[in-house]
């Protein structure tokens, strides 16, 4: 099964702004505001909210983990795709040893069967 969300994620941080009125203030924090990646340093989560909006069934034949010919070990971005998160959750899960990984050489890579068993809770 597929499910889609809807995803309502409510965060808050605080800026000090050089201006010389509130107005001038305002309007800089709105041009701040609009680049995709604003510096504002720390965000934190007030409220989140998640709600299924549509299921469907999976209609790809692609199997992620039984699929003979598929890689022993899993990058970092490969375990985040797999798994549907962002590969900066993935980088967390692995940074906080929710999940055993294995570095070579410069890489991090994760076994699709910890992989598998994470995702099945276990």
């Amino acid at each position: 099964m597929q499910y889609k969300f809807r995803i309502t994620r409510v965060e808050q941080a605080e800026r000090w702004i050089r201006a010389t009125d509130e107005e001038a203030a305002i309007a800089k924090l709105r041009a701040e505001l609009a680049q995709p990646y604003g510096l504002f340093g720390e965000w934190r989560t007030v409220d989140t909210q998640l709600v299924v909006i549509a299921s469907k069934q999976q209609d790809d034949a692609r199997q992620t983990w039984a699929a003979p010919d598929a890689a022993l070990l899993l990058s970092i971005s490969e375990a985040a795709e797999a798994l549907g998160v962002p590969v900066t959750t993935m980088r967390k899960i692995v940074a906080n040893d929710e999940i055993p990984s294995r570095e070579i050489g410069r890489r991090r890579f994760i076994y699709r069967e910890d992989l598998k068993r994470y995702a099945e809770g276990g």
